[in-house]
């Protein structure tokens, strides 16, 4: 027999939720997202602006790539967005280019988000200096964590990725 439970059910802190259940040997847990469930251990808002923003991206960025292809190497359980980049997919700069191309990017309000796992207490998605977009360190900092910058029309895209020997990958979709 296989011990869960429903996390709503702890009034905890997300943290203490966790010890908790792995301190009773607790094996499977159920987040709660709404109806009668409060939701305190899920950040729906972070959630829906993080899939909105997704869908965003690919429709700005992966205008032309087949279905097929989408689904093979962008889409599919275990890939990531900037797998669009590492696949050749699209055209892009990569590296040294890509951080001189972010660095060329006129002044202006940019956009950070997440597409899974933000670092703990970090939003999905949210404005970002470029300033503090050009200051960002490396994936280790981030939790390990993939993250993007985008400016307020999607107009280009830079991709870090968790992988320190991928990336980042700078994208400005042509002119159409």
């Amino acid at each position: 027999m296989r011990l869960a439970i429903k996390t709503c059910t702890l009034d905890l802190p997300y943290e203490e939720m966790l010890d908790f259940c792995a301190r009773e040997g607790v094996e499977a847990l159920e987040i709660g997202t709404g109806n009668w469930s409060s939701a305190p251990h899920a950040d729906l808002e972070g959630l829906l602006a993080s899939a909105a923003a997704r869908e965003r991206w690919l429709d700005a960025f992966a205008e032309g790539v087949s279905e097929a292809d989408l689904g093979r190497h962008v889409l599919a359980d275990g890939n990531y967005l900037w797998h669009l980049f590492s696949w050749k997919l699209v055209p892009c700069l990569e590296g040294e280019d890509a951080k001189k191309a972010l660095a060329e990017v006129p002044e202006e309000e940019f956009y950070l988000f997440y597409n899974e796992h933000p670092p703990q207490g970090a939003s999905r998605v949210r404005p970002i200096s470029k300033a503090e977009a050009l200051s960002m360190g490396p994936p280790e900092s981030h939790a390990g964590a993939d993250w993007y910058l985008v400016d307020r029309d999607f107009t280009w895209t830079c991709a870090h990725t968790h992988e320190a020997r991928c990336g980042p990958y700078f994208c400005r979709p042509a002119e159409s």
